[in-house]
């Protein structure tokens, strides 16, 4: 089992996976990466749009995966452009991922990872040695390593994913308003802590 975090801080969000304990969301973004590591756990730059860039320059080359492809790509594919040019920059595994708080659509994005032992860490392993493949995105393109796109091409991995139709669904819409209703609920619930 992994476990996980996103750590909603602006102006980033981190992913923190293959940790053991909470991490402090008032830290530093440098300090939240070297606590994920210090865990053992990997840092990936949550959907990271043109706005999380400046959150995230002075960390970029100590991310270890970067969402290439979520439901935001779908909800505002005009921005999706901006995910691809921060994948680029950042040097970093590509991750799919199907988290949302909106009205993108869920399971539209997925990430393959070439493990060489099926298990967390082998898991934790191959996203930080970049061996992942993201399909997905309003284009439905494949993301990561060439020959590792290559591989997943050759047996058919791709071509199982290619969704270029996908009508939306009463799950999809019951996800999408339970997703926001969270959200809301999270929003007004959560302890307040003073400006300073």
């Amino acid at each position: 089992m992994l476990v996980g975090e996103e750590i909603p801080e602006i102006p980033q969000h981190v992913i923190a996976v293959g940790i053991h304990t909470t991490v402090d969301s008032t830290l530093p973004v440098g300090d939240q990466i070297d606590e994920i590591h210090r865990q053992g756990g990997i840092a990936i730059a949550a959907h990271p749009g043109r706005s999380f860039w400046p959150g995230f320059e002075p960390v970029m080359d100590r991310l270890d995966g970067t969402e290439v492809c979520h439901p935001y790509s779908f909800a505002y594919p005009d921005a999706h452009p901006e995910l691809e040019e921060f994948a680029r920059r950042a040097d970093a595994a590509a991750i799919g991922s199907s988290d949302f708080h909106g009205s993108g659509r869920l399971g539209m994005c997925r990430t393959f990872v070439f493990v060489r032992e099926a298990s967390a860490a082998g898991i934790l392993e191959a996203i930080r040695a970049k061996r992942t493949v993201v399909y997905g995105g309003p284009e439905a393109k494949a993301y990561g390593d060439p020959e590792l796109v290559r591989a997943a091409e050759a047996d058919g991995r791709l071509r199982k994913m290619a969704i270029t139709e996908y009508p939306m669904s009463m799950l999809d819409r019951l996800s999408q308003i339970l997703g926001i209703a969270g959200f809301a609920l999270l929003l007004i619930a959560s302890p307040r802590r003073p400006l300073h």
